[in-house]
């Protein structure tokens, strides 16, 4: 059963959470604190106390009954524990500690291919919200479209939910969720996008494969922003080596090789087509730029396409 507490004034000096003279510390007699027992020091200076000095604001605690003498012996000891005033600093730091951010989440996305649909594709984005150390007052969807300005899209209500927003063909769009905190605190979400970009493949066939759109869907194609790759092939005899890409990434001398490093030599391609065409999801076709290695039968080999 737990000791019951004794009435906290012991003497005339002392009362309980109260110093109000500088000798309140100093003349009570420590044989009737209890464990838990706690002053805190209202003087207008400080008080001297054996071997310790007790600051305005300070509160000193007992760590045990009957902790004896209030002095730097016994509080190393853990008898007593003095608790001394903390500056704005360390109440910043504390609150900092303490401090909890709101946070957001989105999941979504996407990497279409250009000329995907002639109507706009749907993307579905699924979103969260946690409030922090204030409450959330304001959710909010932004998007932006190519390299424009962020804007409002709606706002959003409880803490979860999945919004479905339809963009535009061939118009990288970029979504977020903005949480508004009542201590005005403005968090966003890690940014989903769905973006258009063409493909590039590489593929190995006989020498007189028809360079078409069947030919090139069947290889090997991955999304690109540029014509610059490296990739390995594995070519059986009678087989050569093909890479291509749209024709709108390649200008002017990158057309011709060389800028192809095979088994980090540099040429052993050729241009085979500038022509061949590429259907796309919308019906329209893009004329891609097909190299060919100038050798046949060369089994497994790694291929580096560089701009010079």
């Amino acid at each position: 059963m737990a000791k019951p507490r004794k009435i906290q004034i012991h003497s005339t000096n002392l009362q309980a959470w109260n110093v109000r003279e500088v000798s309140d510390f100093a003349a009570f007699d420590p044989t009737d604190v209890l464990a838990g027992d706690a002053w805190h020091c209202n003087a207008g200076g400080n008080v001297s106390v054996n071997d310790l000095i007790i600051r305005p604001q300070d509160t000193v605690l007992a760590l045990i009954d009957n902790p004896g003498l209030l002095n730097e012996a016994n509080i190393a000891a853990a008898k007593w524990k003095v608790l001394r005033n903390l500056s704005d600093d360390i109440l910043a730091w504390i609150e900092q500690q303490l401090y909890t951010a709101p946070s957001a989440s989105l999941t979504g996305g996407a990497t279409l291919e250009k000329n995907y649909a002639l109507l706009p594709y749907a993307a579905t984005f699924t979103w969260s919200v946690t409030a922090g150390t204030n409450p959330i007052i304001a959710r909010e969807l932004w998007k932006r479209e190519g390299a424009g300005a962020w804007a409002k899209v709606k706002d959003l209500t409880g803490n979860s939910g999945s919004e479905t927003i339809n963009v535009a063909i061939n118009s990288d769009t970029q979504l977020r969720v903005q949480v508004s905190s009542k201590a005005g605190e403005n968090i966003y979400s890690p940014t989903r996008e769905v973006k258009f970009q063409y493909k590039t493949g590489f593929r190995t066939a006989a020498g007189n494969a028809p360079l078409n759109d069947a030919f090139l869907k069947a290889g090997n194609m991955v999304f690109d922003t540029d014509a610059y790759r490296s990739f390995t092939a594995n070519a059986a005899a009678g087989e050569h080596i093909y890479y291509y890409v749209p024709k709108a990434m390649v200008s002017g001398g990158y057309i011709n090789p060389p800028y192809f490093y095979v088994g980090g030599f540099e040429g052993g391609f050729n241009i085979a087509s500038q022509t061949a065409e590429y259907e796309l999801g919308d019906g329209t076709t893009a004329d891609y730029v097909v190299y060919k290695s100038a050798n046949s039968g060369l089994g497994s080999t790694n291929v580096t396409v560089q701009s010079n």
